[in-house]
């Protein structure tokens, strides 16, 4: 060890600091910092099977945190439920997962009732899709994304909507035969906090939770972070999301 490596870790270590080696490479994520997921998954799947659910899971590579934990066909000890309510990212997913047996994929939305409810994207003057990841229930949401798509491009997009099939989240689990799972991730544009909502009034708590805080107003934010920490869990961000460890989870 270097004499200037080791003066730098007494001098971490008298902060209580420690240095230590990451073994695997860090992978980024799409925005800022390493993907805190990643590692935590990892972690978790290095002591056994982990059951993984992922609201929001659009075509399962743009923007996708999840992709890098199971995109390897030997992963089979995690089990994988992606929800995707928008059509044409449910057949992407379907194709790319296709074969996966530990891969279960719901093309349904998750709402705060159970039926149909519109769904909301930016298309073009010819009817095209733009930037799938930014579709939502929140009309609000797909509006801002609108303003923004057409401030980059000069043009004059549109708001469309579809109606998509919608469960609750105790419907939801119901009907997939389970009463919890290890990992819920959620990104729904502007949805997730009545998700997050839904999940803490129904006591679910998973042992990682990762949720995209942008959409929230600041005070129900700190709320809510206060609320995660009272149920043991450490927080973290990374990009524009939240990630939520339980202590007792590891």
């Amino acid at each position: 060890m270097s004499t200037i490596r080791a003066a730098v870790q007494r001098f971490l270590a008298s902060f209580g600091y420690k240095i230590v080696k990451i073994e695997q490479q860090i992978r980024p994520d799409t925005k800022l910092g390493y993907n805190i997921l990643d590692d935590v998954i990892k972690r978790l799947t290095a002591a056994g099977k982990v059951s993984v659910l992922q609201i929001g899971a659009n075509d399962g590579q743009s923007e996708d945190y999840l992709r890098t934990v199971i995109a390897d066909e030997a992963a089979n000890n995690i089990h994988a439920t992606l929800i995707e309510p928008e059509p044409g990212c449910f057949q992407k997913l379907t194709a790319l997962y296709a074969g996966r047996s530990n891969i279960e994929i719901w093309n349904i939305a998750i709402s705060e009732t159970s039926g149909t409810m519109p769904f909301f994207h930016v298309e073009d003057q010819q009817g095209q899709m733009l930037e799938s990841a930014t579709a939502s229930l929140d009309r609000a949401s797909a509006e801002q994304a609108l303003e923004r798509l057409n401030r980059r491009d000069g043009a004059a997009h549109r708001i469309a909507q579809q109606d998509v099939e919608t469960l609750t989240v105790l419907d939801f689990l119901k009907k997939s035969g389970r009463s919890t799972f290890d990992v819920i991730l959620i990104d729904t544009e502007g949805y997730d906090e009545i998700i997050l909502g839904a999940l803490l009034e129904h006591k679910l708590f998973p042992k990682v939770l990762s949720f995209e805080f942008i959409f929230f107003d600041p005070n129900d934010l700190h709320w809510l972070l206060k609320e995660l920490e009272s149920f043991g869990y450490e927080i973290a961000r990374t990009g524009q999301d939240i990630v939520a460890v339980r202590r007792s989870g590891f």
